[in-house]
């Protein structure tokens, strides 16, 4: 009888310290985890101002992604793409 109750509580050590390892792991699992906050709205209403306080407060960085930053990147891809292909056509020339 008294083997039995400690293989019992041998099993239940057992099973406590996996859990106490699962719930350490969930925790570096949260902690590596990152928030993003996207800030928008029309134009002239302090999203830049907001973007600086929030950026001071949480002691991070600010990503700036202007509509018009957008277009002119995927415009200036273009280009090149472009010129990069009539380079290859007098290549043979």
């Amino acid at each position: 009888m008294a083997g039995k109750v400690e293989e019992i509580e041998n099993e239940l050590d057992s099973n406590r310290q996996q859990l106490q390892n699962e719930q350490q792991q969930e925790v570096l699992t949260n902690e590596e985890l990152k928030t993003v906050i996207v800030v928008c709205g029309t134009t002239g209403v302090g999203k830049s101002q907001l973007a600086i306080e929030l950026a001071s407060f949480l002691k991070t960085e600010i990503i700036s992604a202007d509509s018009m930053q957008v277009l002119i990147l995927i415009f200036s891809f273009l280009f090149f793409l472009f010129l990069f292909i009539k380079i290859f056509d007098f290549v043979g020339v």
